[in-house]
């Protein structure tokens, strides 16, 4: 059976529970790398909040046969097979390590017992991370929520170009219509270069 097309708005929702998916992972694995938690109850809901969102992450990433009601990347495209086409190759460590979660987190298995426990925070992370970033990269900005605005307001800032004057023929200033609703605090078009405490060019 064919997974529901969702709507914008649904994919807009849904991408606010990701941006939340993402921000545990990256803040639980900074946390478990950097702070050195007493053996016990606190550093057991750390570890076990951050391998929860590891394996959310790598399913979301990499779900080949996912539930009507999972959220998962290729909703977020015209055809499930285009994010398949650019995603990375899924690799052996994310797959050991998704089993690793299903095993000795998710689900109570025999496999405890002999399963090896540690865990590369920061390393799983940011490989999660970079596959992640290629997602964001090519997914229609509109579909990504309210808890994306800061992003994209980033994703904006970065594309300006303050330091280049405008090519021959071309107007110092443009507006350029999209479809992004952003809340410009500073909207000055130019770069100041101070030379002294009181002198600019």
């Amino acid at each position: 059976m064919a997974r529901k097309k969702r709507t914008e708005e649904e994919l807009r929702i849904a991408s606010n529970h990701l941006h939340y998916e993402y921000w545990m992972l990256a803040t639980t694995a900074r946390e478990m790398a950097i702070v050195n938690h007493d053996p016990g109850v606190v550093n057991n809901a750390i570890l076990e909040s951050f391998v929860i969102h590891v394996r959310n992450m790598i399913y979301f990433l990499y779900s080949e046969r996912p539930k009507n009601d999972h959220i998962v990347a290729g909703d977020f495209f015209e055809s499930p097979s285009d994010w398949e086409e650019i995603r990375p190759v899924k690799s052996e460590n994310l797959k050991n390590d998704e089993i690793k979660a299903h095993k000795g987190v998710a689900h109570l298995s025999y496999d405890r017992a002999t399963q090896d426990k540690s865990w590369h925070f920061v390393e799983l992370a940011n490989e999660i991370s970079t596959i992640f970033q290629i997602f964001v990269k090519h997914v229609q900005l509109d579909l990504l929520g309210d808890r994306w605005m800061l992003n994209k307001l980033q994703w904006f800032e970065g594309d300006i170009q303050y330091d280049e004057p405008a090519s021959k023929g071309e107007a110092e200033f443009q507006y350029v219509e999209g479809t992004i609703p952003l809340l410009i605090s500073a909207p000055h078009g130019a770069k100041h270069w101070r030379k002294s405490l009181d002198d600019y060019k």
